[in-house]
């Protein structure tokens, strides 16, 4: 029989899955104020500019917590970086 605080607990990979979605969610809602904001025709006057600052503002933030996100989970780690070659031998690079 399992007690309460066991039933309650999560794995901490899911919760990780599970706050990504949320930002993904989070991050597609502004992008979709700032398509409804351009296709109304909203952005010229203050309103519409506020409603793209805002979105854009809060865009950037669930950005920022899903790319921590993705980085302490390893998602990102066998992503190419640009400048960085692969070296599959391991060995330290030639001197010149």
């Amino acid at each position: 029989m399992t007690t309460e605080s066991e039933a309650v607990s999560m794995n901490p990979k899911r919760e990780n899955q599970l706050y990504a979605g949320v930002c993904l969610l989070a991050m597609l809602a502004c992008i979709g104020a700032l398509v409804w904001t351009v296709a109304n025709g909203l952005y010229r006057n203050i309103d519409g500019l506020l409603l793209i600052f805002i979105a854009l503002s809060l865009g950037g933030v669930f950005q920022v917590v899903l790319l921590m996100i993705a980085r302490s989970e390893g998602w990102l780690d066998n992503m190419p970086v640009i400048g960085k070659k692969n070296r599959s031998d391991g060995a330290p690079p030639a001197a010149k």
